[in-house]
């Protein structure tokens, strides 16, 4: 009976740290963890081209929508199915249109070089963000595709917002910042 407490207040304990370190209640990260996956599983099963290289983040109910696409017909769809899964709140649509170079079937692709570029500008902003002294910038999800930097999550203040895009921005490598957070829960 004792172990039986003992995991339970273990468990309040991790829960209750899960709402202080990310400013969400642990159902509202499964909830938006579960959103994210159902846009995703939508998306794959589109089997439209470029619609499956979408980045998928959700932050309490809001699907934000990052990447490149063919056409301005599979951002539209993109946008449409994510509003389809339940839970969601609000689609935040960031694609890009990039239509595919001449003779080729697959679209804009990337060599292994860029792919490697970019898993080292994430790491270097998240590195960046996790140095600083505002506790809720490391919060921050980053995804980079092309150089360019997408922030998405909650910060406390408008200063902690602009602070984290300019951090991205010192990078080396960074072409652009897309900023998706927003302030407050």
């Amino acid at each position: 009976m004792r172990d039986l407490v003992a995991l339970v207040l273990v468990g309040m304990v991790l829960l209750s740290g899960c709402m202080s370190t990310t400013g969400k209640t642990a159902g509202q990260t499964v909830d938006d963890a579960q959103i994210t996956a159902a846009v995703k599983t939508k998306l794959a099963q589109e089997k439209l081209g470029t619609v499956t290289r979408i980045d998928v983040d959700t932050t309490l109910g809001t699907v934000y929508l990052t990447g490149v696409v063919e056409s301005a017909a599979f951002k539209d769809r993109a946008a449409t199915l994510a509003r389809q899964v339940a839970g969601v709140r609000d689609v935040v649509n960031n694609l890009k249109v990039q239509a595919p170079a001449a003779g080729a079937s697959g679209g804009p692709s990337r060599t292994a070089g860029q792919v490697v570029d970019d898993a080292s500008i994430t790491a270097a902003v998240k590195a960046k963000l996790a140095g600083e002294k505002l506790s809720t910038v490391t919060k921050v999800d980053v995804d980079t595709r092309n150089g360019i930097v997408t922030l998405t999550g909650n910060v406390n203040s408008e200063t902690m917002r602009q602070r984290a895009v300019e951090i991205a921005r010192e990078v080396e490598g960074v072409r652009n910042v897309v900023n998706n957070l927003r302030v407050g829960s």
